[in-house]
């Protein structure tokens, strides 16, 4: 009894559950009284049907019977759906479920009284199922627990065990079909993994159920070993088949179950988008747990259109609260619209990558993935072209490369870098492997900014290679950024002739692919970039999986910190609000989004102020995800989106990238904290209790360095067996030598004395960990110390086992761990002595500095030499001077009689005229190409 009835509450009790949630993390209106009614009272009925049917009448019916009748819980919906497809096949469905209701009691009612609650019941069920056929207002749904109990009371002899194992069999069975069958819808495979089996659940079980009950007819011993004579079946007295076909009255069961598939053919042919939200494809969430089949049939929306454009008007009375939704009242106007036309709707994509000192190896792996898109790209085409075959995931592709820097001065002339010559060959011997073909060299053009590359590729899609010369545009990061978003949205999209209906559609359409000059990635992972986004008017940006590459100790470290905040903060982001950070190693970004004027007018800032140098240019991704949420957007994480890229592998690379990335996470997710109120009325994604939620991150990541500290004590204590005051000033004191190194000391030396606090501090807590071993062997796995340690290990073990693909990331745990005092303690006061330093810190040119350095110390060796008696040493003369005569007296001072300036010889004079006006040449040449 007990089991039946927490089977029905455990799926009320997880939509009570995820309401709360939605409820508690999302903004959310009250529903009117009169809506607040309607639903209440037809919850209520089919709450009260399925306890009379499960508590009441199944006892009194066989199992093939019982079976049977619940394909006649559709009388319902078999009525609201008359002449909404055929009225003649509509009404003969209502008929033969209306049938269902009085066949039962009229051929097995004499004698059993309960059997006259059959119609009661089935009409009750089928009330839960309306809102599906009606044309109505999205519901708030509202359950009842109230169930009938059965009456009278049989006491036998019983497993103990028993009641929980028919629980946990039919509450996993019931969720996992639910699962399951939620996923088929998702990913669009509807008609044979959700449709069919729906339809054929009753007949395929009845089936079962009649060789089985026919078995056990014959002989009553049979599965005696195996279900308990208690729990089987109430069977019928059938021994074949024409006993099971005459006595059960088949030829009603047939009507029914046609009327149902009538009623739901809807399954057939499903309309929603890929990766659909819950709400898209459902009418109420979860299922009912007796009628799991008919719940997920009857729940199934009959148009997902319908419902697109229902939640586009509720959105509309919103605008004004929620500025990011009045982008569907826009799209909705527009899509109307007479100057729209289909070519507009076209998916389009950007990828925009900057680069700067990207070594020739990560060139090649970001050449390779655009490559693989060019492939892809130029296969949709093809078939859509030429086979008249319709692609619903067809787009247009164009790659942006915008190189910082990629002048250099010589001869008195501007000239392209090594980087840049490095990634021409590159792209020529990439193409060359990848295709087996050569490629056609790029077209060069001069622009006001620098130059333009432009290479086409063998897919036809182009790849434009911007050159910025740091004297003529700002360089850096977001400035490269900022100028890829002008003109890729501003000049290609702005400033078309076309109407602006036509413009909003295009931008609503066209999305730009942040990435970084190293990265690596699947076509499939922007497919499932864009699927996410095209699910989501209101979402402004989606990023996925970002897997670190390197080799050594410090790209294990980052191997599983990335893993750890892949698997926990940011799917915990994702589920109560929204991601505060889409990285632009690999992102998706909404053009339309970004064209708004808080995005992207705030996003041109410069920076006046301390704040503002952190803020902005130190962490120019978390920021312009900060204005997106500041601006009602929501910011999204696919995990079956992967990517790679290349992580520092040095620790002083490493150190100084997270010298970087520590306070501008702190500066935003301040500014965020700052506008908190603001935010969570225009932002229905960022809620009060979400900006708590952040609140306790912060104050833990503040308090970090002093918790890993008394960690650290606590640890030398159990380890070592010293007392408290004799750990603590171990500790203080290495602590106290690198704050010192980091306040007087060049950022090399810091560097340097961190690496060898973070040696010791390894070995450790490798001796920590063999003292927990020890301490959990005496103390027992169940001491307080030893379930921590336990908690702790295995909820990280856990999550990577919830992650197959990624249990790989699992040994570098033992990285990560021994590393916690350097990265949670050292790391963060690196950060904050070395807040002034906005240099970028990763990929610094290894030759420029080495010049720098040779330079400097051949002066300082140079200045050496000068002997301190020098009197009437000449020294070396200026070359564009003669005739001197110099004294000098230990270098302290120079006398210099008799200097005129040289005279220019006239063949090297007119040499240098002619060489300039060929220079001249060469560039109107360029021009005119």
């Amino acid at each position: 009894m007990w089991a039946l009835l927490f089977s029905f509450l455990a799926p009320e009790l997880c939509t009570l559950f995820r309401s709360a949630r939605m409820c508690f993390f999302k903004s959310f209106e009250k529903p009117k009284w009169k809506e607040f009614s309607i639903v209440f009272l037809m919850e209520t009925l089919h709450t009260v049907g399925i306890g009379l049917l499960v508590f009441v009448i199944l006892p009194y019916l066989d199992v093939i019977k019982g079976a049977m009748l619940t394909n006649c819980v559709c009388f319902v919906p078999a009525l609201l759906g008359v002449g909404k497809m055929k009225l003649s096949v509509d009404l003969l469905a209502a008929i033969c479920q209306g049938s269902g209701l009085l066949i039962w009691p009229l051929l097995n009612g004499i004698g059993n009284l309960e059997l006259w609650l059959i119609p009661v019941a089935v009409f009750c069920i089928s009330c839960g199922w309306w809102e599906n056929y009606v044309t109505l207002p999205r519901n708030i749904d509202s359950n009842l627990n109230d169930v009938t109990p059965a009456s009278g009371i049989t006491e036998m002899e019983a497993w103990h065990m028993a009641p929980i194992w028919v629980f946990v069999i039919h509450f996993f069975s019931a969720y996992l079909c639910y699962i399951f069958g939620k996923f088929a819808c998702k990913i669009r495979i509807q008609t044979v993994s959700f449709a069919f089996p729906i339809n054929l659940a009753v007949p395929v079980t009845v089936s079962l159920l009649a060789l089985v009950c026919g078995l056990r007819t014959a002989d009553p011993c049979v599965f005696s070993g195996v279900i308990p004579d208690y729990l089987f079946f109430n069977s019928p007295d059938i021994y074949n088949l024409g006993a099971f076909l005459t006595s059960q009255h088949v030829w009603a069961w047939l009507l029914w179950l046609g009327s149902q598939m009538w009623i739901t053919i809807h399954l057939w042919t499903p309309q929603s988008d890929p990766l659909s939200s819950t709400e898209k494809l459902f009418v109420t969430p979860l299922y009912s747990s007796f009628l799991i089949d008919q719940s997920l049939g009857m729940n199934r929306r009959r148009n997902d259109k319908d419902f697109v454009f229902d939640e586009i008007e509720e959105d509309v009375a919103l605008d004004e609260k929620h500025p990011a939704k009045g982008n569907t009242e826009f799209m909705s106007n527009t899509l109307l619209s007479e100057h729209v036309q289909p070519m507009d709707s076209i998916t389009r994509v950007y990828a925009c990558a900057t680069m700067w000192h990207e070594t020739r190896e990560e060139m090649t792996c970001m050449i390779k993935s655009l490559l693989r898109m060019d492939v892809d790209h130029a296969i949709r085409k093809y078939l859509q072209k030429h086979l008249e075959l319709v692609d619903p995931n067809y787009y247009e592709f164009e790659t942006h490369i915008l190189f910082d820097d990629a002048f250099e001065r010589k001869d008195g002339e501007y000239i392209i870098n090594q980087y840049v010559k490095d990634f021409m060959k590159t792209m020529n011997e990439t193409v060359q492997s990848f295709h087996g073909i050569r490629l056609q060299p790029p077209t060069a053009f001069p622009t006001p900014y620098g130059g333009r590359l432009v290479w086409t590729l063998p897919g036809k899609t182009k790849i434009l290679v911007h050159l910025k010369d740091k004297d003529k545009i700002r360089h850096r990061k977001r400035w490269s950024q900022v100028m890829y978003m002008y003109y890729l949205l501003g000049h290609r999209i702005m400033e078309l002739p076309i109407h602006i209906d036509r413009k909003a559609v295009i931008a609503q359409n066209t999305y730009i692919l942040a990435m970084d000059g190293d990265v690596d990635f699947q076509p499939q992972a922007v497919h499932l970039l864009i699927d996410l986004m095209k699910k989501n008017d209101t979402l402004g940006s989606s990023c996925g999986r970002i897997h670190p590459i390197g080799q050594g100790a410090m790209a294990w470290y980052q191997l599983f910190e990335y893993a750890v905040g892949h698997w926990l903060q940011k799917a915990t982001e994702h589920m109560i609000g929204c991601v505060l950070c889409s990285p632009g190693a690999f992102s998706l970004f909404r053009a339309r989004a970004l064209m708004d004027d808080g995005v992207m007018k705030r996003y041109t800032f410069t920076a006046n102020e301390p704040r503002h140098y952190v803020q902005y240019d130190q962490g120019e991704d978390r920021w312009l995800c900060t204005l997106l949420l500041q601006q009602g957007y929501r910011v999204e994480y696919s995990a079956a989106s992967d990517a790679y890229t290349h992580c520092p592998e040095s620790f002083d690379e490493f150190y100084n990238q997270r010298r970087r990335w520590v306070p501008s996470t702190m500066a935003n997710i301040f500014d965020l904290l700052g506008s908190a109120k603001k935010t969570s009325q225009i932002n229905d994604n960022i809620s009060l209790p979400y900006i708590f939620y952040h609140v306790i991150m912060m104050a833990g990541s503040i308090l970090g360095p002093g918790t890993i500290f008394l960690m650290l004590v606590g640890a030398f204590v159990s380890a070592f067996k010293i007392g408290n005051m004799v750990s603590f000033e171990y500790n203080i004191i290495p602590v106290f030598i690198f704050i010192l190194t980091c306040s007087f000391c060049s950022s090399k030396i810091q560097l340097f004395m961190a690496m060898i606090i973070s040696t010791v501090y390894g070995l450790v807590m490798m001796a920590v960990v063999v003292g927990i071993a020890l301490q959990i062997k005496e103390d027992g796995p169940l001491a307080p110390a030893s379930m921590f340690f336990f908690v702790f290990a295995g909820e990280l073990i856990i999550a990577g086992l919830l992650h197959p693909r990624e249990i790989n990331c699992l040994p570098a745990m033992l990285i990560y761990y021994i590393t916690v005092p350097s990265m949670y303690m050292l790391l963060i006061l690196y950060s904050l002595f070395n807040m002034n330093n906005i240099s970028w810190g990763t990929r610094e040119a290894p030759e420029i500095e080495e010049e720098k350095k040779k330079a400097e110390e051949e002066a300082k060796l140079k200045k050496k030499k000068t002997p301190f008696f020098g009197f009437l040493q000449g020294n070396n003369k200026s070359p564009e001077e003669e005739g001197s005569i110099e004294f000098s007296l230990a270098g302290l001072f120079k006398c210099m009689l008799c200097t005129h300036p040289k005279s220019v010889d006239d063949k090297l004079q007119l040499a240098r005229i002619a060489e300039s006006i060929n220079s001249i040449g060469r560039r109107i040449e360029m021009i005119e190409r």
